[in-house]
């Protein structure tokens, strides 16, 4: 299911600009502090905010300028990340995926609007109508398909009825978007008594969700 050759590789940089105490790297993670939420090693899934956390500082996080993308490429080499598999790792993407089951399964990101492919067979349980499950996923596109970089962080998939159709914004929707999911991802895990729509409040109210739930397969 995981491409260990592309996670190998954020982790191999991330752990380098981590070593250097990298600036920009340090801005970003309070970046995503601020934004998502700070995490502590008593977190439940502590492992897999660490991964998402150091993966966003370095993707969507790190500056793209000149100056920035140049540094980038030295913690690259320090790392021992070759130029090719740097810049693919780096422009990755996070979204929130529902899986939908077929031999090769396809993945609808409702963050985004990507729909295509898993490039690996997922570990999935058949659940009926709709997709299997809704999963936060951090994915390389490469000919045409998506490479799954870490393991997935879970949602629950009544999210996916909450988030009608008519709600699908565009890529540049991830800045504000996603911080809002990893909030209401971790009321649910802390309180989940209070119920979905109640800890993603913030999220629906962002996405202005006032259409009928409705599910909509990729063809």
């Amino acid at each position: 299911m995981i491409d260990r050759e592309l996670a190998d590789a954020l982790d191999a940089m991330a752990q380098v600009a981590f070593d250097r105490a990298e600036p920009a790297f340090l801005t970003a993670l309070a970046r995503w502090d601020a934004h998502s939420g700070a995490i502590g090693p008593s977190d439940p899934e502590f492992d897999a905010w660490a991964a998402a956390r150091a993966d966003w500082a370095l993707c969507e996080g790190w500056p793209s300028d000149g100056e920035g993308r140049a540094r980038l490429a030295a913690v690259a080499a320090a790392a021992g990340v070759e130029p090719a598999r740097a810049t693919q790792v780096t422009r990755s993407i996070v979204g929130l995926f529902e899986v939908w089951p077929a031999r090769t399964p396809w993945l609808r990101d409702r963050v985004g609007g990507l729909c295509l492919r898993a490039a690996r067979p997922l570990d999935l349980m058949a659940l009926g109508d709709g997709p299997d499950a809704l999963w936060e996923l951090r994915v390389v596109i490469d000919g045409g398909a998506a490479h799954v970089v870490r393991p997935p962080i879970d949602y629950p998939r009544e999210l996916a009825d909450l988030w009608p159709d008519a709600a699908v914004p565009d890529l540049s929707a991830r800045t504000q978007l996603v911080p809002a999911l990893h909030r209401g991802r971790r009321r649910w895990t802390r309180t989940p008594r209070y119920g979905v729509q109640a800890c993603f409040a913030e999220l629906l109210a962002a996405l202005k969700v006032t259409a009928e739930p409705r599910r909509c397969r990729p063809g």
